[in-house]
């Protein structure tokens, strides 16, 4: 009998969002004010496969449209920096949550998970 084992390792990091100017999410296209990124890397191995992956988030209150800040809210897939290759056709991802992403990413993990400059493989 073969056995089957799975490893797992999933690490979440929250850091403020310095230095950021407001997001609008290119779903909704509701406008955040950032205050916080959720970076969650994901690392599966088993016998078979290698797998790793990330999720970025960006979470803050919408900005109404009177300029005041509204209830929390969230945009995700900041992931993806390539608007080309991702599901936002017509949305970059800014500048100031690329630099955060190289000062937050952990030792060991590869800038391609987040399409990170020096992150081809």
């Amino acid at each position: 009998m073969n056995e089957v084992y799975e490893t797992r390792t999933e690490i979440t990091i929250v850091f403020l969002a310095s230095g950021a100017t407001d997001l609008t999410d290119p779903f909704t296209r509701r406008t955040l004010i950032p205050h916080r990124v959720e970076l969650r890397l994901v690392h599966i191995a088993t016998p078979d496969e290698d797998r790793r992956w990330a999720h970025v988030a960006v979470h803050g209150p919408r900005r109404l449209k009177s300029g005041q800040p509204g209830h929390e809210i969230s945009s995700h897939c900041w992931e993806d920096a390539d608007p080309s290759a991702s599901y936002r056709p017509d949305a970059a991802r800014p500048d100031w949550l690329t630099q955060l992403l190289i000062a937050h990413l952990p030792e060991g993990w590869h800038p391609s998970l987040v399409e990170l400059p020096g992150g081809t493989r």
